[in-house]
């Protein structure tokens, strides 16, 4: 597991020339989004890969400016396994530029679209990576709220994912309630939909109950699309619970996606669950385990629990039960 060595890119310049006297900066783009380019870099410390990510501030509205500060301030002062790295972070009049650990196999999204198939063991492994560092995030007064499949990243040979993209990430204490929405809508739950001041935790909970409903089944439990049905759908309905999986793990779906936050499972409820407790062996958690069982998914003769190659886009509208896409991000109250 980790990164891989990169022979390809020349490191015998003067070590001035590097970004912090140690990253390389390349010219290939791995990735694009709204507010960052990310190119592909060499740590000559430890010879490896590294995605280097650069954000200009310029001409940012106040809330995306905040958004990106927000971030560079709270990732690199996290450390865990299921977290990626932030090796380096620097600020400056142009904007900020951060250093992470590079995840070789892309998105969990990604890795679908590859797959195709989960065993409900896979599935259990990934979820309790995720609710390993979420847990960790949450014990640290730090909320993610943009837990989705596309904002986790994996190790395809030893299913090992890292939770990414912190952009909306916040600080929180006991007393502290949220009245704003970024996220995802199609992540998001009804009490943030119908504008509640709300909790931290809960909403983070919610977000991964939909993302272990996606993993158990393939599709979205309550639709995709960024529209008012979809909105409509998690403030009013439960989702299709019909699919094939083991009484506990659909117990725990049920738990995740309860409406009420005030009655929705608590992370430690979450943890000492018994379909997430009988996974918490250190056989279980060996990653030449996960990789045999990957394998053995793979191979798996007659029915296979298969995963619907995503879309090329989520423009569509997508009704609970639609083939998986990655759902568009939004500020929810653009729904509404």
């Amino acid at each position: 597991m980790g990164n891989t060595s990169c022979t390809q890119l020349d490191t015998k310049e003067d070590t001035s020339q590097l970004l912090a006297g140690r990253f390389k900066v390349s010219d290939k783009v791995i990735g694009k989004g709204s507010f960052a380019t990310v190119k592909l870099g060499f740590d000559v410390k430890t010879k490896k890969k590294v995605a280097i990510r650069f954000m200009p501030t310029q001409n940012l509205c106040p809330v995306s400016l905040e958004h990106l500060k927000r971030e560079a301030e709270i990732h690199p002062t996290l450390n865990h396994e299921g977290i990626v790295k932030c090796l380096h972070c620097k600020q400056d009049e142009e904007g900020i530029t951060m250093v992470q650990e590079y995840v070789t196999d892309g998105s969990l999204l990604d890795y679908y679209a590859k797959k195709r198939v989960l065993s409900e063991f896979e599935v259990k492994s990934i979820f309790s990576q995720l609710i390993s560092a979420v847990s960790y995030m949450h014990a640290k007064g730090v909320v993610h709220r943009d837990i989705k499949a596309d904002n986790i990243l994996i190790y395809a040979n030893t299913q090992t994912i890292r939770l990414a993209d912190l952009g909306f990430a916040d600080r929180f204490s006991k007393e502290t309630v949220f009245r704003n929405f970024p996220g995802t809508l199609a992540y998001s739950p009804p009490e943030v939909l119908q504008g509640k001041p709300h909790r931290p935790e809960p909403r983070d909970i919610w977000s991964c109950g939909v993302l272990l409903y996606i993993l158990l089944t393939g599709r979205y439990p309550f639709g995709s699309a960024a529209t008012s049905k979809t909105k409509a759908r998690i403030i009013n309905d439960e989702p299709d619970m019909s699919f094939e999986a083991s009484k506990p793990a659909k117990d725990l779906v049920t738990r995740l996606l309860c409406k009420d936050p005030e009655r929705r499972v608590t992370m430690a409820e979450v943890q000492a669950h018994p379909w997430l407790a009988s996974h918490s062996t250190a056989i279980a958690r060996n990653p030449l385990v996960r990789r045999a069982s990957s394998i053995a998914a793979d191979l798996m003769p007659g029915e296979k629990r298969k995963m619907h190659l995503p879309r090329d886009s989520g423009e569509q509208a997508q009704p609970p039960g639609a083939p998986l896409a990655e759902p568009k991000q939004l500020a929810v109250e653009a729904a509404a």
